[in-house]
């Protein structure tokens, strides 16, 4: 598990631009392995994970929000963005999430995993409860 968080934490350390590359990437095969899933819904998915993964420290740093805005070309208010992760930081929508990713094969579950880690460590910093979040999407 140590290996792994080293691993995380070397994320903080990529450029914006680096970060951006592989978090679009990332999305490109998470999204292709989420219609597998649940075709036409794939979006809505992604979100929630997203969320998720926002939620996880209970905080939105402002480059968080700066770096969601450039991954998905769109003007992504705090407000916005705080009211998306609000519905997805308790415990029932946190484990629907987990079960979701679960139904994902290896591939997708690293892209799904990659995606986020690439969001949260936009900030340049990995608090535990966005470690534990990550780990558990990864297990």
């Amino acid at each position: 598990m140590s290996e792994l968080k080293s691993t995380f934490e070397k994320y903080t350390t990529l450029s914006r631009t680096a970060l951006l590359a592989t978090a679009s990437r990332s999305m490109a095969t998470a999204l292709s392995h989420l219609r597998h899933i649940k075709a036409g819904n794939e979006n809505e998915l992604l979100s929630a994970i997203v969320a998720a993964a926002l939620g996880a420290d209970g905080t939105l740093s402002e480059k968080e929000i700066d770096f969601m805005g450039e991954l998905f070309s769109s003007t992504l208010t705090k407000e916005k963005l705080s009211a998306l992760t609000a519905r997805f930081e308790n415990e029932k929508m946190r484990t629907a999430t987990d079960r979701m990713v679960d139904s994902m094969d290896k591939e997708g579950k690293r892209a799904i995993c990659t995606l986020c880690l690439c969001i949260l460590a936009s900030d340049k910093t990995l608090l535990p409860e966005e470690n534990a979040f990550l780990l558990r999407l990864i297990r």
